[in-house]
């Protein structure tokens, strides 16, 4: 026999008939012990599954009735299903010694059966083999493998249980769900058949933006299955996304599975360089009245040929945000090139923003390409430099922690 634990808990008899168990209480002891599938589950473990925090005073007597009926239930097919047992077994380190597949230790209860009739166990395993398969130069097995692996996967594990321990379990299945979709991929990649590794991969990418690898195997899929302009459409998201939670860049695989689309372009026409104007400056604020003196000399100081950067200082509160974008407005006209605008959140919820983070806002913002973005603070203000040389920018840096934070953006 075997044990469904995906979607739903059922017991699976040797001809495949399925046997969902109807009382909620013994299903949730056969869930427990299947969970810890051949180690002592004690009654306390079970009696707090059943019942949390207010079990009934029959608590003990009444688990063990619930397991008493699940032993009724397995000795059916269990006689039927010997030879099966032995031979996993076997392979599982357990000998079938004609005993009751629930025994009990004295302290609690344990399920006797081998991990090939586990659903979890035996998924968690595939998985396993399936990529040892790929890693030993084997794709087309890897993916036989790994495809019956994922096909295990029903729904959600144990869905009735809830605890740290099963929420370990969980992560741990979602883990190893994962990696077998990105090995599968890789292995029909390396099977040249894209389609089926964008496929496998589809629902996945938009469920988890933070795992790289995912992603690079999505943008080398898409890519070599003639859909370059949509690879290069997810790298730019996942950029975004990664700058924008995490304040980070993408890792050397990502990097490098869009570096490849790129590299396969390189004889395309070029397109001639594009110069964009930004206007980033937020609304002027309204009913703005008084700062004459101060709007005159920031007057003064943008008249110069070569206008030097300048600051304005203040208590918090005390305005300095509204008079400069009520000032930024008013003279954008004298700055045909743009008006750049970068908060830097010294006093917001979150942490500040840091220098690199800036200026990769600033170049995404002048749509320096991507490739041509370093990650050091210092090579990344030199490119900056460059592409505001010969350009009459305004750039406005909003509420600033300290000089460090704003000297490399100067």
């Amino acid at each position: 026999m075997y044990f469904e634990v995906f979607g739903a808990v059922e017991v699976v008899a040797s001809d495949g008939t399925r046997t969902p168990l109807a009382a909620r209480k013994p299903r949730l002891v056969l869930a427990c012990l299947l969970l810890h599938a051949g180690e002592p589950v004690s009654v306390d473990r079970l009696v707090a599954a059943l019942w949390g925090d207010h079990p009934p005073r029959s608590a003990a007597g009444n688990v063990k009735t619930y397991v008493w009926q699940l032993r009724r239930l397995l000795a059916g097919d269990r006689a039927d299903d010997r030879a099966g047992d032995r031979a996993d077994d076997r392979a599982g380190g357990r000998s079938d010694d004609g005993a009751p597949p629930i025994d009990n230790d004295g302290n609690g209860y344990r399920l006797r059966v081998g991990r090939a009739r586990v659903a979890h166990l035996l998924f968690a395993d595939r998985v396993a083999a399936g990529c040892r398969e790929r890693a030993e130069g084997d794709p087309r097995r890897a993916a036989e493998v790994l495809s019956g692996a994922l096909a295990l996967w029903r729904g959600d594990p144990f869905p009735e249980l809830a605890g740290p321990d099963v929420d370990a379990v969980r992560a741990r299945l979602a883990d190893h769900r994962l990696t077998g979709h990105e090995h599968l991929a890789r292995a029909l990649l390396d099977l040249d058949r894209p389609d089926e590794a964008v496929a496998a991969l589809r629902g996945l990418v938009a469920e988890h933006p933070f795992r790289e690898h995912l992603q690079a195997t999505m943008v080398t899929a898409l890519h070599r299955a003639g859909r370059s302009g949509e690879a290069l459409t997810l790298f730019e998201h996942v950029r975004r996304t990664l700058d924008r939670e995490l304040g980070v860049l993408p890792g050397p695989e990502l990097r490098g599975a869009h570096l490849a689309v790129l590299g396969d372009d390189a004889e395309a026409p070029a397109a001639p360089a594009r110069r964009v104007a930004p206007a980033q400056l937020p609304t002027a604020p309204r009913g703005f009245v008084g700062r004459d003196d101060v709007l005159r000399a920031m007057d003064a100081l943008v008249d110069d040929p070569d206008p030097a950067p300048f600051v304005l200082t203040g208590t918090a509160g005390v305005g300095k945000s509204a008079l400069a974008l009520h000032w930024a407005h008013r003279v954008r006209s004298r700055f045909p090139d743009g008006q750049l605008f970068v908060g830097l959140r010294a006093h917001a919820a979150g942490p500040p923003l840091g220098p690199r983070q800036a200026l990769e806002q600033l170049l995404h913002a002048l749509a320096v390409d991507q490739t041509h973005r370093p990650s050091g603070v210092d090579a990344a203000a030199a490119a900056l430099r460059s592409a505001l040389a010969d350009r009459r920018v305004l750039v406005v840096l909003d509420d600033a922690e300290d000089a460090a934070q704003v000297r490399p953006l100067l």
